[in-house]
């Protein structure tokens, strides 16, 4: 078998796996700046290179030389900038290894969750639970109160309950690594209508169109539950439904199929 530019079988092996691998990081890398600040340096960084190449063209020699010694630093910028967005990212690698014991504390927070949304449903107590995933949504709410707990049903219930004398209740929970880390949290409203549904429904959504959060909603009007996730909303869901939709959600980075399948945004 004649192969292209003298290369051997191995070669060609090696040079797949070396694509593949480069695709992989990639793909990684734009999942995880995705709705960060990250993503937005990078997109100033390409109109900085594009100004390079321009000026180049153009022999603007100064602009050229002061923006090539610029982009010559801009990996120290980065390092600088965004320190602590990799460590959490690096983190987050080790974590993967830790295999059993990270699905267990999955499957526990999942469960603590799904429980404290069906008992706050049963009451009809509103709420609002954000679930980060790869991107924290920081730079997306506002206000709060900072908390750091372990996720679990009594807690959630009693930031919710809606006493005169729980000012947590009124706004968002944001539960971050498999742990409760805020509270009271505002967030940014849908840009779309969403029809019957009232400002809960449009903050969860809103937030979901800027991060790849997944946001648990229980509504107080109605009792019942729904998730949005990638800027669209579920329809009702029970418990079971809920459950595995998260499941999927924080367990491969993507939301089961199924629940959410529910054709246009909005979708009720």
């Amino acid at each position: 078998m004649n192969l292209p530019w003298g290369m051997t079988p191995r070669d060609l092996v090696v040079a797949a796996i070396d694509v593949a691998m480069v695709s992989f990081v990639l793909y990684r890398t734009l999942r995880f700046v995705r709705g960060t600040r990250a993503m937005q340096m990078a997109v100033g960084l390409a109109a900085v290179a594009l100004g390079y190449v321009a000026a180049r063209k153009l022999e603007m020699h100064t602009l050229s030389w002061l923006l090539e010694h610029f982009l010559d630093y801009s990996i120290l910028l980065i390092i600088v900038v965004f320190q602590g967005d990799i460590r959490r990212g690096l983190t987050r690698l080790g974590r993967r290894f830790s295999g059993n014991a990270r699905s267990f504390e999955e499957r526990h927070a999942i469960e603590e969750v799904v429980r404290a949304v069906a008992d706050l449903a049963a009451r009809r107590t509103g709420a609002i639970v954000v679930l980060e995933r790869d991107a924290e949504v920081t730079d997306f709410v506002q206000g709060g109160v900072t908390i750091d707990a372990p996720v679990s049903r009594d807690l959630l219930v009693s930031i919710f309950n809606p006493s005169p004398q729980n000012p947590l209740h009124d706004g968002a929970v944001i539960i971050r690594q498999l742990r409760v880390v805020q509270a009271r949290a505002i967030l940014p409203l849908s840009r779309a209508s969403i029809e019957g549904r009232g400002t809960r429904h449009r903050a969860a959504v809103g937030l979901t169109e800027d991060t790849d959060a997944v946001v648990v909603v229980v509504s107080e009007e109605r009792g019942t539950l729904c998730l949005a996730v990638g800027g669209r909303l579920s329809a009702e869901l029970d418990v079971e439904a809920l459950s595995r939709a998260l499941g999927g959600a924080l367990g491969r980075g993507a939301v089961a199929a199924g629940p959410l399948d529910v054709g246009p945004k909005g979708a009720s």
